[in-house]
């Protein structure tokens, strides 16, 4: 990404920044991001509603948002400079500003799908806390059920009743 356009200067905090070397951190830092997001992800496909692998793709989705939009703002902040640049006269290779452009354009796609990403794995989230929940109050029924059905093995209906109860309950599990 940050190979792409080559020698515009940008100022930040009163002082002169490369603006291939602000990418490039970032940049840098995003790949290692997608790389982990990456193995997480082939990891999730084995167990799919690990919660702790969820939770850390959250974690790791989160960072990627926020280092996507550092990435976005120094492109934007870039190419307000360039434009006030213009508007003063001063000349700017088009090429480059094209590719910056397009670069601002990748930018918020990438932000915009980190982002749809994050919601889609707070949904997975809920979704698996729901099943554990789901989960937790079958296994208190069964073991209410158990208790029961021994209180009660002298009736045969009623035990051959719950035991079909219990076994239609575990079989949803």
């Amino acid at each position: 990404m940050a190979g792409n356009i080559k020698g515009i200067t940008i100022e930040l905090n009163a002082e002169t920044k490369n603006f291939n070397k602000a990418l490039k951190d970032i940049s840098t830092s995003t790949k290692s991001l997608e790389t982990e997001l990456r193995s997480v992800n082939a990891a999730l496909k084995l167990d799919p509603k690990n919660v702790e692998l969820l939770k850390q793709k959250q974690d790791l989705l989160t960072k990627a948002v926020d280092e996507s939009k550092q990435s976005l703002k120094v492109l934007k902040d870039t190419k307000d400079k360039a434009d006030k640049d213009m508007a003063s006269g001063t000349q700017i290779n088009q090429e480059q500003y094209r590719k910056l452009q397009r670069e601002i354009a990748f930018a918020e796609g990438k932000v915009k799908n980190f982002e749809q990403a994050t919601k889609n794995n707070t949904e997975a989230i809920k979704k698996s806390s729901r099943e554990i929940d789901i989960f937790g109050d079958k296994t208190a029924f069964i073991s209410f059920g158990e208790e029961l059905f021994a209180t009660v093995i002298d009736s045969p209906q009623i035990a051959r009743a719950l035991k079909r109860i219990i076994n239609i309950i575990q079989t949803t599990k």
